[in-house]
C-alpha cells in the first residue's frame, strides 16, 4: 500500500508562464494562426495557470494550452463536444438496424479561421448554465477582474488539468473540487486588495436554508475563506 502523505508533494497556489512559453505564444500570435484569432475575440477570456492557459467562454474551457518543458513545445487540447456541429438538427433515418449518418460530418477535424472558433463557441454555450453566463458578463463589465475559475485546492487543480472546468453547473455544485468564480483588484481605504467573488443565480437552491441551518453557499464561502488564508502569501 502506498502512503500518499509521504509520496505526494504539498500543493501550492501558483500562477505564471515561463519565458519560453511566452516566446512561443508570441510567435504563434504573430503567425495569424488560431491563437491570433483567439486573442482578437472579445467573447473569450484567457485564464493563466501554472505553465498553462485555459481559453474560456461562458465557463467552458474551449482550449487548454500547456507548455511541455521536456519537449520544449506547446500541447493544445479541447473537449470533443466542442467539435460537434451545433447545427445538426435534421432527423436521421434509421433503416434495418442502422442509423444513416455516413454522409454527415459531425466533427470539425480542421481549424478554419473565421469559421471554426465561432462554431466551437456555439457548441460550448449548449453546455453552459445561467451562472457561468453571468460570470462571463460580470468579468467583461469590470476592468479590474483578473481571473476566474480559481482553484484553491489540489483536487480542484487536478480536475482542472484533467478535465474542462465549468462543464456543468449542476455537477460542480455538488463537487468537492469547487473553484471561486472571479478574482479582482479592489481599492479599499487607499490600498489595493485581491478580492474574490462567488456568483449564484437567484434560483440556485444553495442560497436557501431551512430552520436554523446555514445556506450551503455560506458553508462554501467559509471554506473558501479558510483556503484563501492558507495560501495568502502565494496568492499575493
Amino acid at each position: 500500500m502506498v502512503d500518499n502523505n509521504k509520496t505526494q508533494k504539498p500543493w501550492h497556489f501558483k500562477r505564471g508562464l515561463g519565458p519560453e512559453f511566452i516566446s512561443a505564444l508570441k510567435g504563434l500570435a504573430n503567425e495569424g494562426s488560431w491563437f491570433n484569432e483567439i486573442l482578437g475575440d472579445r467573447d473569450l477570456i484567457l485564464g493563466i495557470r501554472k505553465d498553462y492557459l485555459n481559453v474560456y467562454v461562458d465557463g467552458q474551457s474551449l482550449f487548454k494550452i500547456v507548455w511541455d518543458s521536456n519537449d520544449k513545445e506547446m500541447k493544445v487540447t479541447t473537449h470533443p463536444k466542442y467539435l460537434v456541429d451545433p447545427a445538426l438538427r435534421k432527423p436521421v433515418a434509421f433503416k434495418e438496424g442502422r442509423f444513416c449518418v455516413s454522409s454527415i460530418k459531425a466533427f470539425a477535424d480542421t481549424y478554419k479561421n473565421g469559421e471554426t472558433l465561432g462554431r466551437m463557441k456555439r457548441a460550448a454555450r449548449i453546455y453552459s448554465g445561467v451562472e457561468k453566463e453571468g460570470v462571463q458578463k460580470v468579468f467583461h463589465a469590470n476592468s479590474n477582474a483578473v481571473d476566474l475559475e480559481i482553484a484553491l485546492s489540489m483536487t480542484a487543480d487536478r480536475k482542472e488539468t484533467e478535465e474542462e472546468p465549468g462543464a456543468d453547473d449542476r455537477k460542480t455544485a455538488k463537487s468537492s473540487a469547487k473553484r471561486i468564480d472571479i478574482a479582482c483588484f479592489e481599492e479599499i481605504d487607499g490600498k489595493i486588495h485581491v478580492c474574490f467573488w462567488e456568483a449564484k443565480d437567484y434560483s440556485n437552491a444553495e442560497l436557501w436554508a431551512s430552520d436554523d441551518t446555514l445556506p450551503p453557499v455560506m458553508k462554501q464561502i467559509l471554506e473558501y475563506e479558510t483556503r484563501i488564508k492558507k495560501y495568502q502569501p502565494d496568492i499575493i
